[in-house]
């Protein structure tokens, strides 16, 4: 029971390499040939035991890039949050300027400003709501659209009830400490 998939030490020995997915396949070639009466337990115990320690390496390996792009993760987000925030200070300031050139032609009665590279124009929008105290606004003016209350349903399915619309479904984490 011995595996091709090796490297050559510096110091002479040689170490098997696998991947995360060939582990599990080798193991279970182990197990059919323990069902197939190719070997017995015995037999392959040393190759399970030393698939184990692979096994573990793997999923060592693999905890330590997640630990690397749980931190990338966070740091692309607080990327995101800081350049968000001089986005809407970009915003601000374009609009505070549009204000200020609106206010100073509207100051000196000028609707219409040409110059040799823009031209400027002043003109009232169409009406916008502002609303002051939502709480006080009627039930009229709010629309009732129907939501799925998803806890529910989970309850109703749960009990064992089946429908054509939904199921449930199990699906699978993984916890590292």
């Amino acid at each position: 029971f011995h595996y091709y998939l090796c490297r050559q030490l510096k110091g002479g020995g040689m170490e098997i390499i696998m991947t995360l997915y060939e582990i599990p396949m080798e193991y279970m070639k182990l197990k059919d040939m323990v069902e197939d009466g190719e070997a017995t337990a015995a037999d392959i115990a040393g190759a399970a035991e030393e698939l184990g320690g692979m096994l573990e390496e793997k999923l060592t390996a693999y905890a330590k890039v997640l630990a690397q792009v749980d931190g990338d993760s966070e740091l692309l987000s607080s990327e995101i949050k800081r350049l968000q925030e001089r986005k809407k200070e970009k915003e601000e300031k374009r609009k505070q300027l549009t204000e200020d050139m609106a206010n100073a032609m509207a100051s000196m009665d000028k609707k219409k400003v040409e110059t040799a590279m823009f031209s400027f124009l002043v003109k009232d929008t169409s009406e916008s709501l502002v609303v002051d105290v939502p709480d006080d606004v009627p039930e009229t003016f709010y629309d009732a659209t129907p939501k799925l209350n998803k806890t529910r349903l989970k309850q109703y399915l749960k009990k064992g009830n089946f429908v054509d619309y939904a199921h449930l479904e199990r699906g699978r984490s993984l916890t590292i400490k």
